[in-house]
């Protein structure tokens, strides 16, 4: 195997994305640089006592803070870190929510998917995470047994390892997307250049989705998520967009067809559990439009203040 193809502390970074932090963020970084040499703070135009935390964070050695004057979305933001990384001199790109936490020793559980897989074909590598508020996990126990890792087609941006080449070959993030599924749709992207892409089963990452509640009736359990009517707008639309993209795990097809049951199921526990269902309901249904019409981009402040989409 080619050591230079296998990720180690020498040669990969992180980049994390900053919106509104909160003081956390100081302990997350720690526990990221006990993985990586470097990390690049990326915060896209935090204000009042959210900008203190994130200068504070830019104190930090190792940590170096670039500060967006307004907010640019994911794509641009993770675009921006890649792109110092590259500068840098790295390798692998590590690249981080806010709000995650890594688990020590999750660079070389990465490391040994590239020992055993031919390291030419891997795409992003990706960790189990466990939800701090509800105990969920991405892989729960009984699933994957006996397997240290597994194929995906699909990672979530937090904890999720990229090399530099396959960022460049695939011409960086979608900016346009702006914010959820950004990360979605480069796997599937990058799966079509030949890429695979894989999670390690143990879990990795402490980290959660949105602002999760459990409810129960009648025996049955679920988790809302809770997030606000703007990021449903964003799901909604860019969901629509990645609508006619091809899967390869699982027996490919369309990715579309694929998540039809999953967002059934989703649109149901959010009907029965969270609230401001009509503002939320007017954001999807004005995301599908926008999709319709290939509007992409951030939404338009006086939309989202008409509306109240942003509470």
């Amino acid at each position: 195997m080619d050591l230079a193809l296998r990720p180690s502390r020498q040669n990969t970074s992180a980049v994390v994305v900053s919106y509104f932090p909160d003081e956390s963020l100081l302990d997350h970084l720690d526990a990221i640089l006990d993985e990586v040499s470097e990390v690049l703070l990326v915060d896209n135009a935090s204000t009042g006592e959210t900008r203190r935390v994130v200068e504070a964070a830019g104190l930090k050695q190792g940590v170096s803070l670039h500060q967006n004057q307004e907010n640019l979305g994911l794509g641009a933001a993770l675009n921006t870190g890649f792109r110092w990384a590259a500068a840098q001199g790295y390798s692998f790109v590590m690249t981080f929510d806010q709000d995650t936490h890594p688990l020590k020793g999750l660079l070389e559980t990465y490391a040994r998917i590239y020992d055993v897989v031919d390291n030419q074909s891997v795409g992003c590598v990706g960790a189990n995470y466990r939800d701090p508020h509800t105990g969920a996990q991405l892989i729960s126990e009984g699933q994957c047994v006996g397997k240290s890792f597994a194929p995906v087609d699909l990672l979530i941006t937090s904890g999720t390892l990229v090399p530099i080449p396959l960022f460049e070959r695939a011409g960086g993030y979608r900016e346009d997307y702006f914010v959820d599924l950004t990360d979605h749709e480069m796997c599937l992207r990058t799966q079509s250049l030949g890429y695979h892409h894989y999670v390690s089963v143990p879990v990795g990452l402490i980290h959660s989705l949105g602002f999760p509640t459990i409810h129960t009736f009648m025996g049955f359990h679920w988790i809302a998520y809770n997030y606000s009517p703007l990021r449903y707008y964003y799901m909604a639309r860019n969901f629509m967009l990645m609508f006619p993209m091809r899967r390869c795990e699982g027996g490919g097809g369309n990715w579309g067809l694929s998540m039809v049951i999953p967002v059934v199921r989703r649109l149901l526990t959010f009907m029965l559990s969270e609230s401001s269902k009509i503002k939320k309901v007017y954001a999807m249904v004005l995301g599908i439009l926008h999709a319709i019409l290939g509007k992409t981009g951030r939404l338009e402040s006086q939309i989202l203040n008409r509306r109240g989409l942003d509470r």
